[in-house]
């Protein structure tokens, strides 16, 4: 394809954020139109070939860019109606992909492809992978067992959608939790400034949120333990909603496994994979509980002894060492062996110039060049939009969104979301992947900044790392989606990021761009201020 600059007019594709219900829905049923139609064309060749038979069926997800966009909205659009009516339609769609894998004439063109052992000769290694996993992928959704557990097998399968689904959502979800000012001693000045303030009974609270964000800081920080013992137990009732959606998949995971022909789901899931039984994988658990044991009895006789002295100190019976008490004795025990930039480098790391400072070691890291989209189509004010292109600026890559902060409705999780990979459409044309950087921080304003840190860093670079790889994973045509070759700057990122640029280099990167900016201020400071005396 014809690399294209900047200064050409191109088509960069940027999604349009304005959906509606009516829209959403209209996309989930034309999308199963046109999958139900490729699979009757699939299902009718004469003489099933891996051209018109499994490259279909590798590319189809590659031509329903807007419905994954539109049932990606239910991670993170502010409006309620809009997040439901995503969840239905992306619900919908792969009820209809799972009755798609369990039909037997599309299998049987496909199996025909993967016995013609002349044609498999021919292929690429890629190629002759994918024509095996989509076989394993048909084969594993019933097609050589009886109709009527096959039948079966598709419930199963389709409320194993629903139940993972709404497991997600409610792991999202999040309260508050009201404490005075005394009972977070030991919790930053920052950290609380960024809590909303509460009035209960006359008396000024802090609302502290169940947010991963918030929750990690609190129960590190905070010296008293029924405040460490409040907030871990409001977490976990968040988390009891969940208990009967994890009991009804296990169930429906095994009943799966039996369908199929397994002993259990272990052993469905390690087909194709190095791994090939479960004992293999309890043998090597055991022998990591057995090396580690010693040095787990060791760590705790540490922190319980850390935590007796305590309540000797204070005057009162310890009573045990428990869940909430662990990330406040591990920072308390360990914190004269910090790194300085653990221990000081939070005033450092305001989130606002981290995003800057990341974005740059990405550029010189993967050769690109980032620039803020000039017309950005956004779900939110708070989300920023990114063009990614070569470094060159000869080839535009893909967008990149930022939404990194708390608000109603979104889903409180650090992750990244594809919204739209990279692959050339049947024309010629290019198709621009899209990704999302998800994260839940507060929002910072002028006299309350959000300050991460270390580990907070630490993870965005993490999530930084993952969207960056999608960016630049696609080359070519990448339409056989589940063997596409990625770019070899993209497969070795995670080894980069670990290696080149580990989180203790970025940090000093930021705390001395920081350093140096900080001290600019005060000498502009100084010199507004003060008057200019004459040196004779």
């Amino acid at each position: 394809m014809k690399a294209q600059s900047l200064s050409e007019p191109m088509d960069l594709r940027a999604i349009d954020f304005n959906f509606t219900v009516e829209q959403i829905n209209r996309l989930a049923e034309e999308a199963t139109n046109e999958y139900n139609a490729i699979l009757d064309k699939v299902a009718k060749q004469p003489r099933p070939t891996f051209e018109n038979t499994i490259v279909p069926l590798a590319r189809w997800y590659n031509e329903i860019t807007e419905l994954v966009t539109a049932s990606g909205l239910r991670y993170f659009h502010p409006d309620k109606q809009i997040c439901d009516a995503s969840a239905e339609a992306d619900n919908k769609f792969m009820g209809c992909v799972i009755e798609g894998y369990m039909r037997l004439d599309v299998y049987k063109a496909v199996r025909y492809v993967y016995d013609d052992q002349e044609e498999m000769i021919m292929l690429s290694a890629e190629d002759k992978r994918l024509v095996e996993t989509i076989e394993r992928q048909f084969r594993k959704n019933g097609l050589q067992i009886s109709s009527k557990k096959r039948a079966l097998l598709s419930k199963a399968k389709k409320r194993l959608v629903q139940l993972e689904d709404e497991y997600a959502l409610n792991s999202a979800a999040c309260s508050y939790v009201l404490f005075t000012r005394e009972e977070l001693d030991g919790v930053s000045e920052n950290d609380i400034a960024g809590m909303a303030v509460v009035y209960e009974d006359g008396v000024e609270k802090h609302a502290v949120s169940t947010n991963v964000f918030v929750y990690n800081r609190v129960m590190r920080y905070a010296k008293r333990e029924e405040t460490r013992k409040r907030l871990y137990v409001a977490c976990g009732k968040e988390s009891l909603k969940n208990i009967a959606y994890i009991q009804e998949a296990v169930e429906l995971r095994l009943e799966i496994a039996k369908l199929l022909g397994y002993e259990s789901h272990a052993e469905s899931v390690f087909e194709g994979r190095m791994v090939k039984s479960a004992d293999e994988i309890i043998d090597m658990y055991e022998e990591l509980r057995r090396r580690l044991s010693k040095h787990i009895d060791a760590e705790m006789d540490r922190l319980t002894a850390v935590k007796k002295a305590d309540m000797l100190a204070e005057g009162r019976e310890y009573t045990g060492f428990f869940e909430w008490d662990y990330y406040y004795y591990s920072y308390v025990t360990s914190e004269k062996k910090r790194d300085m930039f653990e221990i000081e480098g939070n005033q450092y790391f305001p989130i606002i110039e981290i995003g800057c400072k990341l974005i740059d070691i990405f550029e010189g890291m993967l050769g690109l060049y980032i620039i803020p989209a000039q017309e950005p189509n956004v779900w939110h004010p708070d989300v920023e939009m990114f063009e990614v292109w070569e470094a060159d600026e000869s080839e535009f890559i893909g967008h990149l969104y930022l939404d990194l902060y708390t608000r109603e409705s979104k889903r409180e999780t650090f992750t990244t979301f594809s919204l739209r990979r990279g692959c050339q459409r049947p024309d010629g044309s290019r198709e621009f992947p899209a990704v999302i950087v998800n994260a839940v921080f507060p929002k910072p304003t002028e006299d309350k900044p959000t300050r991460l840190s270390f580990d907070n860093l630490e993870m965005l670079m993490v999530l930084f790392g993952q969207a960056f790889a999608t960016l630049c994973e696609s080359e070519g045509n990448p339409a056989l989606i589940w063997a596409a070759k990625g770019r070899k700057r993209a497969s070795e990122q995670h080894y980069i990021t670990a290696k080149k640029y580990n989180t203790v280099a970025v940090a000093k990167q930021i705390v001395i761009a920081a350093t140096r900016r900080r001290i600019t201020q005060l000498l502009e400071g100084a010199a507004s201020a003060q008057p200019h005396t004459e040196i004779r």
